[in-house]
């Protein structure tokens, strides 16, 4: 592929974003795990906000779980904020508290996978190395007409092995402009821009009207459904919370009271109810039905805590998933 009309588009039309105004690897790695199964829009506060509370890798490695989760709190798949810390530490044990510059050391960090760190090493440090994420694949699918299932192992192997072959000196602009077309012009579900690609000339899906066919996307995996009751308990200015396990889904997060299986006003006793709600997770789908519990006295239960609303705001993170009902209770309590 002729790198040069690609490059010269993307520096004439890239969005501009923080991480891009930066050569630091620190802050280039952050935006990268954020921005792993979350949408550009959604990451930039985050993104301003964390480097804020841990602007060095040595706070980061320092952070409490709950202050990263926090930070963390309506990102969501929150193995990431953990795994940064657990990749924090380990470069401050042994990297003297700075990233490594090469993508095979930055794959011995936790959390960072060839993609990250095929991002961060030409991104930051220049690396010749290529960066496929979901955006590339779609694009070198098209472009070279792949005919391997896009989620396969096979695929992403073979796809990597056409961007190595087409990186230029650029790498950095080049990785980027890769991933920016495809999240802005070789979009998918039939919407692709071919119009104004900078690259249509080169583009066999194109030439041979097969933009709409690839790539190919087969998948037999389905979500488990559980359904669960959400019990809000509050008493006198209070919310009754637990913390989760530190291992599994959502993990060391504050809930409120969930029972597996759904309930009736009836079984829960004077209450209010506050509605169902579903909630996908990437092999999950939650269906909830949630109730609100006044109490007169705030009785202690094992595994529980009684905090203020104001705690829960600022202090205890919790999950997008009960976003529904934490949102039920600053009405109640407004």
């Amino acid at each position: 592929m002729n790198s040069e009309n690609l490059i010269s588009w993307y520096l004439e039309n890239k969005r501009e974003l923080p991480w891009r105004n930066t050569s630091n690897p620190y802050h280039i790695w952050i935006s990268e795990i954020m921005l792993q199964q979350t949408k550009v829009e959604a990451v930039i506060p985050y993104y301003e906000r964390f480097l804020e509370l841990f602007p060095t890798i040595e706070e980061l490695s320092q952070a409490s779980d709950d202050s990263l989760h926090k930070a963390w709190e309506g990102l969501g798949y929150y193995s990431r904020v953990m795994n940064l810390k657990k990749a924090a530490i380990q470069c401050v044990e042994l990297h003297h508290s700075l990233l490594p510059k090469t993508r095979d050391e930055l794959l011995t960090l936790r959390g960072i996978g060839p993609y990250s760190a095929g991002a961060i090493a030409s991104f930051a440090y220049h690396e010749k190395v290529a960066a496929v994420d979901g955006n590339v694949l779609r694009v070198y699918a098209r472009l070279y007409e792949v005919e391997e299932n896009i989620l396969s192992d096979v695929c992403r192997k073979k796809i990597t092995k056409l961007v190595e072959q087409d990186l230029p000196n650029d790498v950095a602009n080049f990785n980027q402009a890769i991933m920016e077309l495809g999240a802005c012009i070789c979009i998918p579900n039939g919407n692709a821009r071919c119009n104004i690609c900078p690259i249509s000339s080169q583009c066999l899906a194109y030439e041979k009207g097969r933009i709409n066919e690839l790539p190919l996307r087969i998948t037999n995996t389905k979500r488990r459904i559980e359904k669960h009751s959400v019990l809000v308990h509050v008493c006198n200015g209070k919310v009754q919370i637990q913390k989760r396990p530190s291992i599994g889904l959502l993990a060391s997060l504050y809930v409120f009271e969930m029972i597996e299986g759904h309930v009736s006003k009836k079984d829960v006793g004077k209450s209010t109810y506050l509605g169902k709600h579903n909630h996908l997770f990437s092999h999950i789908e939650w269906k909830l039905k949630g109730f609100l519990i006044e109490h007169e006295q705030c009785d202690e239960k094992e595994g529980y805590i009684w905090v203020h609303l104001s705690e829960i705001q600022n202090i205890y993170p919790m999950p997008i998933a009960l976003k529904k009902y934490r949102d039920a209770l600053y009405e109640y309590y407004e």
